[in-house]
Formats: structure tokens, sequence, C-alpha cells
């Protein structure tokens, strides 16, 4: 069994022929790359690298069991279409405010609209093919992929998201820290053992601790510190 139908490997071509179309006129790509290098920075590479990585490995993981069949790569890719949708509004928004890249902003609306009336007979049409076919097994996994990635993936998203916060607050303790390395790393491992994986006491760190820091500081102080967020952290 083919993973995509005729008429899907037409739409593929004819998507990729606009593609390509828009990568021939010279002001639309080079405003598109302008907006793609907005938002693609090196953290954000990094983060949509990552999720690739591991959503490929969960799927390698399925593949190996019994009841794979490769017509769930679909129902996986339509899983995916969703992150995709988020970042092609979020090129819609900066591009939008920016009077160079309307021409970009115009074809992300097109593109925006041909992906929700895709997906809206998409869903249509396995609805109509499932209930002809009523085969229950593909029926049940192509229900189930979307919820079982979804809550596989959680665990990597709050990974990322406690890598993010503590990011975020050693950016700020560098400006503050005493300039010695070793003494920058000691304090850093403290805070990490002190807020462990909890959100809360990493967000309340860098609101109202980080700032009680001073270049100059003695130890002391910075186990005063740290001895006043432990206190104020465990209430």
């Amino acid at each position: 069994m083919t993973i995509l139908s005729t008429r899907e490997w037409a739409i593929a071509i004819w998507g990729t022929g606009f593609f390509v179309w828009m990568l021939t006129q010279r002001e639309i790509r080079k405003s598109l790359w302008n907006v793609i290098k907005i938002l693609l920075g090196k953290n954000l590479r990094h983060f949509f690298l990552i999720i690739a990585l591991y959503v490929a490995g969960i799927t390698m993981i399925f593949y190996q069991l019994p009841f794979w069949n490769n017509i769930y790569l679909k129902d996986i890719i339509l899983w995916l279409i969703i992150p995709v949708i988020t970042i092609l509004i979020l090129m819609n928004v900066v591009a939008e405010s920016e009077e160079k890249y309307r021409r970009v902003h115009k074809l992300i609306d097109i593109v925006l609209a041909c992906i929700g009336w895709y997906m809206l007979w998409g869903a249509a049409n396995v609805g109509l093919k499932e209930y002809k076919e009523l085969n229950v097994i593909n029926t049940l996994v192509s229900f189930m992929i979307p919820i079982v990635y979804t809550i596989l993936i959680l665990p990597l998203e709050f990974g990322l998201e406690i890598y993010s916060d503590y990011e975020q607050v050693f950016v700020r303790m560098k400006f503050r820290d005493n300039q010695d390395k070793k003494i920058q790393r000691k304090h850093r491992w403290r805070v990490i053992r002190t807020c462990k994986l909890s959100l809360r006491k990493i967000l309340l760190f860098r609101k109202e601790y980080v700032n009680k820091m001073y270049g100059l500081m003695s130890e002391e102080t910075f186990d005063n510190i740290m001895r006043e967020f432990k206190e104020e952290s465990d209430k």
C-alpha cells in the first residue's frame, strides 16, 4: 500500500512547484530569507533539530512493532503540521509588521489558507474512507498516533523549558556575579541543586533573587541569598 494517494502526490508536486516559483522571484526570495533568519536564530535551529531527532527516534521504535504500516507516516506528518503552521503564523506576524516584507505576508496568507482547506478536506476524506472500509486496526492506530506522540513529546518539551529557563537565569547572573569562572560555575551548580526541576523555583529565583547579586559580593553574601531563597521557595 502506498503512503500517498495519486491526489496527494499531485498536491505535493504542485506545492513544490509553487515553492520553487517563489524562490525564482528575487524580491520574494530576499524578503522570505530575511524573515526566516529573524525566526530561525541559533537557539531555535537547535530546538527544531532536537524535536525532529526525538520524533524520528520515536518513529523508529514504532517501526519495529508488528502492527506498523507505512501509511501511518501520513498521520505523523499531519501531527507535525501543527507546529509548522505555528511557525508560518509567526512568520506572517513578522512579515506583516514590515512594509518591505508585504509580499511575503500575502504569500504566507495564501499558504495558510491552502493548508487550512487541505486539512478540512483531509479530515472529511479520511472519515469517509474509514467509514467505507471500516478497517478497525488502521482507524484505531491513526486515531491514537496524535495522542501518543503528544504524550511522548511532553517530557522533551518540559526538559527544553527547564533548559531555557536556566539559560535565562545564568545569562542574568553572568552580569551580576563574580567574574571568576570557577566561582560562577560553583554558584550555578548551587542554583541548580536548589531549584532542581521546579519551574516555579527557577522563575522565582530569576525574578526576585538574581537582582540581589553583585559582582564583588562575598561567598557569605551569596550563601545568605540562597538561604533566603530556599526558605521562600519551600513555603
